[in-house]
């Protein structure tokens, strides 16, 4: 697989995980969902459900979901590789902190995805074709 199918495939997964999360009631009911797998299996951490969280999920879908379309857009130049790679430790460690201020630790299963993602995407920026 070369560095610009690797970029696409995950610029690509963001824009479907962001999207379902910026549909209004789906968003939130995946939230729920992970949240309340997180209660099945017994790992700390709570969350309250309530209408200014869902506009946060909301938000955050749209956001993230915009970033992707634009990831997409752009091409696997230095500075969106850069970005991409920023964006994704940033998440990693704001899921952390997170968990580690009382969210469902079922996150930091999200920011270790994340965590893989960015350091596939630095594994294949050093071998990607020079721009």
């Amino acid at each position: 697989m070369n560095a610009t199918a690797v970029y696409r495939q995950i610029a690509i997964g963001d824009l479907l995980l962001f999207s379902a999360l910026a549909v209004p009631g789906l968003g939130r009911r995946l939230v729920e969902l992970l949240v309340e797998f997180n209660h099945v299996l017994d790992w700390s951490g709570a969350l309250q459900m309530s209408a200014g969280v869902s506009l946060l999920i909301h938000l955050t879908g749209l956001l993230g979901a915009a970033l992707a379309w634009l990831r997409l857009g752009i091409g696997p130049q230095t500075q969106s590789w850069q970005v991409s790679i920023a964006v994704k430790l940033l998440a990693c460690a704001l899921f952390a902190y997170a968990v580690g201020v009382g969210a469902p630790a079922i996150f930091l299963v999200i920011g270790l995805v994340d965590l893989v993602q960015a350091l596939i995407l630095m594994a294949f920026y050093k071998i990607r074709p020079a721009q």
